[in-house]
């Protein structure tokens, strides 16, 4: 009887590790093709390189086309046009390649913070993640406040949207980079009736962190209340794409609160 039930009990073990697994590569591939969209914004470069990314996929060819390219000027179009490639083909070699181009975009001009914002988005979207967080952090601490202050609000929300992505895909974050995603997180969210653009990381941030039903819930109206101002932005299709993956984060974690049996107002 007992090797019945140690049976049985494996048996549902492992439904559930695959009930988790099927989850998270459920959120994976909406993340990957939200992802697609995000990194779309590469102007014109398939025209430039004669590279369409819907036919071509030699990765040899690939390479030698961004090398060339490369040797002659690295722009934040090249070094995002490199990223969608190594994303879309899931390509190890042009992940490498792609960060190179980028750490080279940085060094060539280390003064232009808004190169490290390309680089850090480009390593968040391969969840290099302490290495984008880093980037962030070197805005924050190298920019001045008054000549600035747009850039280091940009990596403030960057790293707190970063952490809050890390946790949801990795199931942690170190210390240090969680309390400082806390620290900014409370300076974007003091202002949020100016940032239109940070309400949806500070909905996702309290989707993800949040300890009470109230807290989640909250994270949602701050997600639909971001979802109305940039209704008509240019980036309204990827904002959308990943607005539903942030809902389905929140409504998950509610469903787990309320099969725990915890009420609405004690923590998940």
């Amino acid at each position: 009887m007992l090797s019945i039930a140690l049976s049985a009990i494996d048996g549902q073990s492992e439904f559930l590790k695959g009930l988790i697994v099927k989850d998270r590569n459920d959120l994976e591939l909406r993340r990957r093709t939200y992802l697609d969209k995000y990194l779309k914004n590469y102007g014109d470069m398939p025209n430039i390189l004669q590279l369409d990314p819907s036919r071509d996929t030699d990765v040899v060819r690939i390479v030698q086309t961004l090398r060339q390219a490369a040797s002659k000027e690295i722009s934040s179009n090249l070094c995002k046009f490199a990223a969608y490639y190594a994303l879309k083909l899931d390509n190890d070699l042009l992940k490498r390649m792609a960060v190179d181009l980028a750490d080279k975009f940085v060094e060539s001009e280390t003064g232009d913070l808004h190169r490290l914002i390309v680089r850090g988005c480009i390593k968040w979207a391969f969840g290099f993640y302490d290495s984008s967080f880093e980037d962030m952090e070197q805005i924050i601490n190298r920019g001045k406040p008054d000549e600035h202050s747009e850039k280091i609000r940009e990596a403030k929300n960057n790293l707190v949207y970063f952490v809050c992505d890390c946790m949801l895909f990795m199931h942690e974050v170190t210390e240090p980079w969680s309390l400082k995603a806390k620290t900014y997180w409370t300076d974007l969210f003091a202002n949020e009736e100016q940032g239109g653009n940070e309400l949806d990381t500070c909905g996702f941030y309290l989707i993800m962190f949040g300890k009470t039903r109230a807290e989640i819930e909250r994270g949602r109206e701050l997600l639909d209340a971001s979802a109305k101002k940039r209704a008509d932005a240019e980036d309204a299709l990827v904002y959308t794409g990943f607005h539903q993956l942030h809902e389905l984060v929140a409504l998950r974690r509610l469903v787990s609160l309320t099969e725990r049996n915890l009420g609405y107002d004690q923590p998940v």
